[in-house]
């Protein structure tokens, strides 16, 4: 189960009122206080709220499932930046066909102190491999920056561009741990290989969302998507190799595992 909550307040009066309910993870809006500016922006829908994201759990009860956030949430035409505070996880990009099929998996590894994307016109989804926490922003991208990170995707046609809920529903690698180690289990022996893509080269250790969201300028917004547009033609032409502590299993596999 998820929850939202707007306040450090409503969450407690909600854990006091059914200590009983799972959580996967807590989401918090609105915590960060920005300026005049963010707020006009936030008003004119250009960004969204700061969130802070924080895993309860690292498993599913009775499971060695990891727990999942964004479970296949489609992205329509924003660009989420995300940035990790704590723990580690795994990030996905799952690009579809005008079929509703996978044509395209982007996965990156995740440990404190790392920025990644979420794209457009994609379905994403993150999973915890260890008390995981973050902060992401939401921009709106207009039809222009949309083709920098995903060219047959309109914003004119959010509809036809989204797969079926049906297809949504099905995570094509699940996240488990077995015997301390971490697997990904390939629902379908139709899926793509997943394309690993490198951090964020960022070497100022010392920023973070918070601080950027808090001091937000007119140009904050069209830097950022500048920024972040050439990171990920960096990290798509980087040939990198899938992570060595990551073993892919087939779901035939895992049953006899």
């Amino acid at each position: 189960m998820t929850q939202l909550f707007p306040s450090s307040f409503a969450l407690k009066l909600y854990l006091e009122k059914d200590k009983n309910t799972f959580l996967n993870y807590l989401t918090v809006s609105g915590f960060c206080i920005g300026n005049k500016i963010s707020d006009e922006l936030k008003n004119i829908g250009i960004i969204s709220d700061l969130r802070e994201v924080l895993f309860l759990n690292d498993f599913i009860p009775g499971t060695t499932q990891n727990t999942i956030a964004e479970p296949m949430s489609f992205q329509g035409n924003t660009l989420k930046i995300r940035h990790i505070t704590r723990g580690q996880g795994l990030q996905f990009n799952i690009f579809y066909n005008n079929n509703g099929e996978i044509k395209t998996i982007l996965g990156q590894t995740l440990n404190k102190g790392d920025w990644t994307l979420v794209l457009p016109g994609c379905v994403e989804y993150i999973a915890n491999t260890g008390q995981l926490r973050f902060n992401d922003v939401s921009l709106t991208l207009s039809d222009k920056d949309i083709k920098n990170f995903n060219p047959t995707f309109s914003d004119n046609a959010q509809n036809k561009n989204m797969p079926p809920k049906t297809i949504m529903n099905n995570i094509p690698y699940i996240p488990v741990k077995i015997n301390n180690e971490q697997y990904l289990i390939k629902t379908s022996k139709k899926l793509p290989n997943i394309k690993w893509l490198p951090s964020l080269p960022y070497a100022d250790k010392k920023i973070n969302l918070s601080s950027i969201y808090s001091s937000l300028s007119n140009d904050t917004p069209r830097m950022i998507i500048k920024i972040a547009g050439r990171y990920y033609k960096w990290a798509l032409n980087k040939k990198y190799s899938s992570p060595r502590d990551i073993k892919i299993l087939e779901k035939s596999e895992s049953k006899n595992s």
